[in-house]
């Protein structure tokens, strides 16, 4: 008599895929949980553990710390640091809408985001 295994094997989850931001600069960056990007941005007192962006602005118009991002359980957001020159968004086939500082809004996969005047690209990898 031959012993059968019969031991059950669960396939693993799969791994949510990864959001990334595509500089204008040509860099790509994984997004953290919590970021913040800005020509030299800071983190404030309040402000979790953060990974830092910054871009290289010679006209000025993207803030110290101008804007923050990152993904909790709803996906992507990005939010305004009532920034000098502002923050939009264009989800793909959309309007582009000023962020009001200090909300996090939802950013859907092949969205741009300006900061000031720089912009960058998120989508998932």
């Amino acid at each position: 008599m031959v012993e059968l295994d019969l031991t059950i094997v669960h396939p693993s989850p799969l791994a949510p895929p990864r959001w990334v931001v595509t500089l204008d600069d040509g860099r790509t960056i994984d997004v953290p949980d919590f970021a913040l990007i800005g020509r030299d941005p800071e983190p404030g007192p309040d402000d979790p553990e953060a990974g830092l962006v910054s871009l290289i602005d010679p006209e000025m118009s993207v803030s110290k710390t101008h804007a923050a991002f990152g993904v909790d359980d709803e996906g992507l957001w990005f939010l305004d640091r009532y920034s000098t020159n502002g923050t939009s968004m264009q989800a793909p086939g959309g309007a582009r809408i000023a962020l009001e500082p200090g909300i996090a809004t939802p950013v859907v996969p092949g969205s741009e985001v300006w900061i000031g005047r720089r912009h960058l690209t998120i989508d998932r990898a």
